[in-house]
């Protein structure tokens, strides 16, 4: 099949074209050659040439039959041009058909027809990658946990995935590329809900982190093109799919509606392992809060509480697995050298302890 990204860009780029219907045009197309050219691109969405079999109706349909050359040679210019700005930033596209694509997400039924992306994409094709994920508003204990589950992570050979905002997110990444630094193997990849252009990289704050990221050998990766400003809808799509290329997903501490919950609902309806860190110091096993002295304010204590209270009750027992579970699963897969962090034969429906939780950290905060 040979397909320009030009052409799949630019059909994109109908309005009322959405991904299941540049899907049928595709899968129409598989057996033919096409031009990088307007031509190309007239032929590409022709519905003559499409077949009226295709499934392509209603709003859909209109849309593709209100195409007309002149219209056609704006759409694809505009695309052109999105992909000469790109190169420009080594920006890449890749294509669900090529070898490269994240092989993982083509498992999920929906996932992007075309991503763009910077650095390494292949570090999501590694065997083991984790998402680690969480709140914008960390407390101190949740900003350590992300931050020393990502380093052991890390050091152990993962590609950490996550979203680059800020609190859960950031410490997730920082952790990754300082492990990086100092043992090598592992990598970092941030999911991004905008172009990966650095004008559009959201948070504004974080362009220097995308860079370093890019700079240690992980790759940003999105699918929208140059020029994409973040919004609403990207985001919660983006918070849903990161968990795709994930091996298993980490909720490191969230907010009851937090975006974090759209991940942790993704990979609990694909049977993704989502690991729960048992943050003692937020939520003691008695039901009393007691947060760390983070100044945090008693609304967003309740909220975090709730947070974690929502994930145990409303979803599946038997893929929702504690922290110490990880520690047993990242030994047996790596040989890694040391202990394996201790547990106990406690009734799993039980939460961790004090003394389990830290020993667990301390142990992933070896050397670090």
């Amino acid at each position: 099949m040979n397909i320009p990204a030009t052409l799949v860009v630019a059909a994109g780029m109908i309005r009322g074209v959405g991904k299941a219907t540049l899907k049928k045009i595709i899968d129409a197309s598989a057996d033919e050659d096409f031009k990088d050219s307007v031509e190309g691109f007239c032929r590409f969405i022709d519905l003559k040439r499409i077949g009226k079999f295709s499934g392509i109706k209603g709003r859909q349909l209109e849309a593709l039959e209100s195409i007309d050359c002149r219209e056609a040679d704006k759409i694809f210019s505009k695309s052109r041009s999105a992909l000469e700005k790109s190169a420009e930033f080594d920006i890449h596209p890749v294509f669900f058909t090529e070898e490269n694509y994240p092989q993982r997400l083509l498992t999920a039924g929906d996932h992007p027809l075309i991503l763009f992306y910077r650095g390494d994409i292949e570090v999501l094709n590694k065997k083991r990658c984790a998402a680690v994920i969480g709140t914008r508003h960390p407390t101190q204990a949740g900003q350590e946990a992300a931050d020393r589950i990502s380093g052991y992570l890390a050091k152990n050979g993962f590609t950490v995935i996550s979203g680059l905002a800020f609190g859960c997110d950031k410490a997730a990444h920082e952790a990754a590329i300082g492990s990086i630094r100092k043992y090598g193997g592992g990598s970092t990849a941030a999911v991004l809900a905008n172009g990966l252009d650095p004008a559009s990289v959201y948070p504004p704050e974080h362009r220097d982190l995308a860079e370093e990221i890019v700079g240690c050998g992980g790759v940003l990766v999105s699918e929208y093109i140059v020029g994409t400003r973040c919004n609403a809808r990207q985001l919660v799509m983006r918070d849903s799919w990161q968990a795709d290329p994930s091996e298993l997903v980490i909720p490191v501490q969230t907010d009851v509606k937090g975006g974090t919950m759209h991940a942790v609902a993704r990979a609990c309806k694909r049977n993704i392992p989502v690991f729960m860190p048992y943050i003692e110091t937020d939520y003691d096993s008695t039901g009393d809060r007691c947060f760390d002295n983070c100044g945090a304010s008693e609304r967003d204590k309740k909220r975090y509480c709730d947070g974690f209270k929502n994930i145990v009750e409303n979803f599946n027992g038997r893929e929702i697995k504690r922290l110490k579970d990880l520690g047993e699963v990242i030994f047996r897969q790596t040989g890694a050298s040391g202990p394996a962090p201790v547990t106990q034969n406690r009734d799993p429906g039980n939460h961790l302890a004090d003394e389990q939780t830290e020993m667990f950290l301390r142990e992933m905060d070896k050397d670090f």
